[in-house]
Order: C-alpha cells, then structure tokens, then sequence
C-alpha cells in the first residue's frame, strides 16, 4: 500500500479527508499500530469482528436449494453466535467547512502529485450511481474528459483520475493528477 513511488500520496489522501471518521486510518494499519499490537489484541480483534453475525456465505452454481440449507445445517449449524453485540460506527464525519491544503513529500517520486478530495454521501445514497457515472464520464480511459483535457489538451498533467469511493458510510471522490514534467502542482 505506501510502496513508492505513489503509495503514501494515496495513503495520505484518505488519511487527510477524514478528521473523525475511522475511515481515515487505513484497512490494514499501519506499521506502528501493527507493531504495538499485542498477541492479547490481535486474539480480543479476532473474537470481536471474525464471528457468523459477521459473515457472508455466497454460493453460486446449480444446486438444489434443499441441498444448500442441508450443507450450511451440517458445516456451519454447529458454530455458535457469540454474546456480545458485534460493536458498529457510530461516528458520523462533519461536513467541510472549508479548504484545507496540505504537502507530503516523498523519496524515489519521480513526478509531483496533486489530490483534490470532497466527502460523497453514502453507497446507499440517491446519489450513488449518479456520482459512479460521473466518476466514468471523467476518467476511465485515455478518451476520458478529464484525461483529454488535462494530459492531451492542456499538457499538464502525466495522468489524471476520479475516483468516487463510496462507502458504507461518508465516501470521498477523488481526483488526482500525476504531474507532468517540468510543470509545477502550483502554477499549472
């Protein structure tokens, strides 16, 4: 995840959008909070979130449906639901009062990267599939708007993105820029 020469500018981008939100730490960790786990944490992390009131079977293929419930009965019927409540988020991100501008440097990044991130509403939202149609229109391809306009067109940028990360909770979308050689994040 912070291989270089781009992974810490991604890493740093969800960290840095989020201010309350567990979403700004990343799904594996980090290095320090890996190393200060203990055995006694990782065994307490395991009981609380690997459980069946927090799974997902998915089955696919043709099968009688008879035969599927005598299966899960017989594989998974003996597992036992646990006591405790499975903990949830409750911490709802505050909307953006402002702009908020930061600058990470890194070492082995051939090309400057610049991000520009502003909270979406929910998966669930109205809006979703909307935002994901957007997030297609600009940047999927080469023959993308934002790909054209910024790296063909305009010759500012090595590459150009959107991305519309929706997520259970607030999401982000996402647009970064690679920028192009001899072109500064701050001018162009």
């Amino acid at each position: 995840m912070l291989a270089p020469p781009y992974g810490k500018f991604f890493y740093v981008l969800d960290q840095k959008s989020f201010t309350a939100h567990p979403y700004k730490r990343p799904t594996i960790g980090s290095i320090e909070d890996l190393d200060a786990a203990t055995v006694e944490n990782v065994r307490k992390f395991h009981e609380t979130y690997y459980r069946t009131d927090n799974a997902t079977l998915i089955i696919v293929g043709d099968f009688d449906p008879k035969q599927l419930d005598a299966w899960v009965d017989k594989y998974f019927g003996t597992i036992t639901k646990p006591n405790l409540p499975l903990p949830r988020v409750q911490v709802k991100e505050p909307a953006r009062t402002g702009e908020k501008r930061f600058t990470e440097y890194g070492s082995n990044v051939p090309l400057p990267g610049v991000g520009i991130t502003y909270l979406a509403p929910s998966e669930k939202s109205d809006d979703a599939v909307a935002l994901t149609m957007a997030d297609i229109i600009l940047s999927q391809g080469r023959s993308s708007r934002l790909y054209q306009s910024l790296v063909y067109q305009q010759q500012v940028a090595q590459s150009a993105n959107v991305n519309a990360d929706l997520r259970e909770d607030a999401g982000l979308v996402v647009f970064t820029a690679i920028v192009a050689i001899a072109k500064k994040p701050e001018n162009d």
